[in-house]
């Protein structure tokens, strides 16, 4: 953990020392960026994807992170804002999106749907999150974090039978998963 904590700071460190000698280098700033996200700061990442969206308003990048980043600070209308009217235009999947990121690619499709669906719960929109999240899942229907997002979406809509049947998928897929464990576990009480 100590470890941990003194890597990511240097790591900070080294990132800000090349954003501030080169303030327009756009892989500088989105290296910070994933940097806070991994490191659980995503609201410091906030305003760099604001800033990187904003110099380049097409790229799916910047804009997927953007939600993931609002999505995890609770901002869950600027989540959707962001990807509800993009989404469409993009189709189902684009093949540049099928493929997981690699350097300066977009995060798959079905990660703006998994944000899509996470932000909804947020909003207790039950329908739509169930909606996205089963996108989502269309397109990787072998994720662990999509099968237990959905589970918990449903659960909280009070379908407890589903809920646990897309925990125990993920455990046939993961059988060490703790976290399909534990919440199997709070629902079978």
């Amino acid at each position: 953990q100590v470890q941990l904590v003194a890597w990511q700071y240097r790591t900070e460190a080294e990132f800000k020392k090349a954003v501030s000698r080169e303030p327009g280098n756009a892989l500088h700033r989105r290296n910070l960026a994933l940097l806070y996200m991994v490191s659980g700061q995503p609201s410091l990442a906030v305003p760099l994807w604001e800033a990187l969206l904003g110099e380049n308003k097409e790229s799916p990048v910047y804009r997927i992170y953007l939600a993931r980043a609002f999505l995890d600070v609770g901002r869950f209308d600027s989540a959707i804002g962001i990807l509800e009217d993009w989404v469409p235009k993009v189709g189902a999947t684009p093949p540049e999106l099928k493929t997981p990121a690699a350097e300066g690619e977009a995060p798959p499709i079905d990660e703006a749907f998994d944000v899509l669906a996470m932000s909804y719960r947020g909003k207790k929109d039950t329908v739509q999150a169930v909606f996205y999240m089963r996108r989502a899942l269309d397109l990787k229907p072998r994720s662990v974090a999509y099968l237990i997002n959905y589970g918990v979406i449903l659960a909280e809509g009070g379908n407890i039978p589903e809920a646990k049947a897309q925990w125990e998928k993920a455990l046939e897929i993961d059988p060490g998963n703790t976290t399909a464990r534990k919440n199997l576990s709070a629902y079978s009480r």
